[in-house]
């Protein structure tokens, strides 16, 4: 390798480690041995850099797993069957870890789906009105019970983090009967009646959130001192029409945090309602 800097030149000489790899790869690396940089003229501190990158190359080889033969070394000995299972296996399990922790994977893989890890608190299922179940985190605690509502607190020091539902008969058959047709313009009008935080900005409005079909309106509103996220459903028992509410609240500050948890949780909104059979066509 020769370098040319100002005029100044100087040449470094390298040899070569040859590395044998597991499935036919052959790898080469630069080896520093004595006299592997020789200075001509000026150009020392260059000469120092140029290891340091041998040196890069070699460590990145040996990650690899190659096995590295110094020149005027005797020739390692074959290993076994056995050794050579258990190294290919290693280089497969280190292959795997670069590729899930690679940015420049194409599909990601979801922080939950890796090994099990980063998942969220467990839920504990509760059937509300006998008309509709719906999860909470295993950690949140009830504080009130009637026979139409549970309420949940779910910050043992923060009082405004809580989770409410309940339910009502009303004589509505949908909820664009009950509520209006227009999601936004519900949400819009909900948006100057939200408790504790009185006014708030509607950011989001959505039909159907699941996309299972279902009778549902969840609207997103924030306040400068709440986060909430809202869920309207309108649902049957037997002949009567139940309206649903569930809600999930905490200060505007701690929601980057919590939001993820909240959408998981009115994701569980489940009717009771059993499912229409047709009669058979004669």
């Amino acid at each position: 390798i020769f370098l040319q800097g100002g005029s100044a030149a100087w040449q470094a000489s390298a040899q070569l480690c040859h590395c044998s790899v597991a499935e036919g790869m052959a790898l080469a690396a630069p080896c520093q041995s004595s006299g592997l940089l020789r200075r001509s003229g000026k150009g020392r501190a260059r000469a120092g850099a140029r290891v340091a990158i041998a040196s890069a190359a070699l460590v990145l080889t040996l990650r690899l797993g190659a096995t590295v033969v110094m020149p005027g070394a005797p020739a390692p000995a074959q290993p076994s069957a056995q050794a050579q299972q258990s190294r290919q296996a290693s280089r497969r399990v280190f292959a795997g870890m670069l590729l899930a922790a690679s940015p420049l994977t194409a599909s990601p893989a979801p922080a939950k789906a890796i090994l099990g890890l980063f998942e969220g608190p467990p839920m504990v299922p509760y059937t509300v009105f006998d008309a509709f179940n719906i999860s909470a985190p295993a950690d949140f605690k009830t504080f009130e019970t009637q026979p139409n509502s549970i309420r949940w607190r779910g910050d043992k020091i923060q009082p405004l983090e809580q989770m409410s539902a309940g339910a009502k008969v009303v004589k509505y058959s949908d909820l664009a009967t009950a509520l209006g047709s227009n999601a936004t313009e519900v949400g819009e009008r909900l948006s100057s009646k939200r408790p504790w935080g009185g006014n708030a900005t509607l950011v989001e409005a959505v039909v159907d959130p699941t996309g299972q079909g279902l009778d549902v309106y969840q609207f997103e509103f924030q306040s400068e001192k709440l986060h909430e996220l809202v869920l309207f459903g309108l649902v049957h028992r037997g002949s009567e029409n139940i309206l649903c509410n569930v809600a999930v609240r905490t200060p505007s500050l701690l929601w980057e945090g919590r939001k993820d948890l909240f959408k998981d949780i009115l994701a569980t909104f489940k009717s009771l309602e059993a499912p229409k059979v047709e009669a058979p066509k004669a």
